[in-house]
């Protein structure tokens, strides 16, 4: 498991955020500016990337230190994969740390979480639904592959249904939570099994529309006469579109490695030079 950052990193971080200057972070600390941007440094160096604007002066914060200042919580994916009522439990807990400044800091999360699993109720089931269902007919109808007569429909019924299943299970454990119960085994277990077959629902539903896709975009290229304009208009975005995704999925793995292995390296460093906000006195 990774460490956390020192303590007097974030407690300089967190001043000069408020602040939004060293000089005036250091004063409340009772360390010289030197000192804090310093520990500024080490975090920055710790997350593997810049958490302010140190020019034109005064200091701002980056897109991704005002978050990290804010104590926002991003995601509720990390809740999407606790499988038992212990991680459950943990993770709902952390985001109540991550928001301990609060007056009701459980309330504050309840309330944070139980929006984002509304948006995905409401936004992104319904068109990512609608989209490969589409894709899926597409291929039965027009490509004429009688394999998916009954797929075309069942599969992203079934991932829609899992989805929100999945989400109307996290909906119970943040009732339970703030009420400081922990969601039964067998709770867990319908939720981590919801998340399961939704994920393989997803996935299998993705990867049959990218091949029918690509399918209809080879028929369509080798007889473009007999799809008339419209034929070479979707032969123009599909190949476009392809040459986008594949680029950004070459890109994201390409800088995912890069940032990897800097972020270990930094990480190591960093732990070797980590020094106390308080300045040597050289007794």
């Amino acid at each position: 498991m990774r460490k956390l950052p020192p303590l007097a990193e974030l407690r300089a971080f967190e001043a000069a955020a408020r602040c939004l200057s060293f000089k005036l972070a250091a004063a409340e600390l009772g360390v010289t500016p030197t000192a804090v941007s310093h520990q500024i440094k080490l975090l920055e160096a710790y997350c593997g990337q810049s958490l302010f604007r140190r020019q034109p002066r005064p200091v701002a914060l980056t897109w991704a230190g005002e978050p990290m200042a804010k104590a926002r919580l991003g995601s509720i994916v990390p809740l999407q994969m606790c499988f038992t009522p212990g991680q459950i439990e943990s993770c709902l807990d952390r985001w109540c740390t991550m928001l301990r400044g609060h007056a009701a800091a459980r309330c504050a999360m309840s309330a944070v979480v139980r929006e984002a699993l509304f948006r995905d109720i409401i936004g992104f089931i319904p068109v990512y639904t609608g989209s490969f269902t589409f894709g899926l007919w597409f291929g039965y109808t027009q490509l004429e592959w009688s394999w998916l007569q009954i797929l075309w429909w069942a599969l992203p019924l079934t991932a829609l249904v899992a989805d929100y299943g999945e989400d109307l299970c996290h909906l119970r454990c943040l009732r339970l939570h703030q009420k400081g119960q922990c969601p039964s085994i067998p709770h867990a277990l319908v939720g981590s099994v919801m998340t399961w077959v939704k994920l393989i629902g997803f996935f299998g539903e993705g990867a049959l529309t990218l091949v029918i896709v690509a399918a209809a975009t080879i028929k369509i290229y080798q007889a473009p006469v007999g799809y008339g304009w419209r034929g070479l208009v979707v032969l123009a975005i599909s190949i476009v579109a392809g040459l986008i995704l594949g680029g950004l999925t070459v890109g994201s793995i390409v800088y995912r490695k890069i940032i990897g292995k800097t972020r270990k390296h930094v990480h190591v460093s960093a732990d070797s030079r980590g020094v106390p906000l308080t300045e040597s006195t050289g007794v």
